[in-house]
């Protein structure tokens, strides 16, 4: 669980899948792309992606306001305004324009019931409380740094 506090944690954010953005812990974003690199250093596939995720990465810490510094490249490629839909999906949480969010998961949901799979208890993970966090464009930011 992340507490938002005096010393709030380093995030990378990325272009995810399908429209919307993947914001990760530092340390759980690095030790993905370890274990990436690590496991698939032979295969062509791996490095296409971990290039399209290092070419459009954003590292940013909390601001003052603990609200969560997006480019404007980032908000204009997930669709994002005023309003945002967090979903976390494992270590990470995935930033979506809601009513795109909103169909991405009934798109799972129907999947999982399809599946015969229940549906796991919400708020459990690291960062699960980026729900209450906002959203600033800060159009000056550049997409990697």
């Amino acid at each position: 669980m992340v507490r938002v506090g005096s010393a709030a944690p380093d995030l990378v954010v990325f272009r995810g899948a399908k429209g919307c953005l993947n914001l990760w812990l530092k340390e759980d974003f690095e030790a993905m792309v370890l274990r990436l690199e690590d496991s698939n250093l032979a295969d062509a596939q791996y490095h296409e992606l971990l290039r399209g995720i290092y070419d459009n990465k954003l590292e940013r810490a909390w601001d003052s306001q603990k609200r969560i510094l997006l480019s404007l490249p980032l908000m204009e490629y997930a669709d994002l305004t005023d309003q945002v839909l967090f979903l976390e999906v494992g270590k990470a949480v995935e930033i979506w324009n809601p009513e795109k969010g909103e169909a991405a998961r009934a798109v799972s949901t129907k999947k999982m019931e399809d599946h015969g799979t229940l549906t796991p208890p919400r708020g459990t993970g690291r960062l699960s409380n980026l729900a209450s966090a906002s959203v600033k464009v800060n159009p000056g930011a550049s997409e990697g740094s």
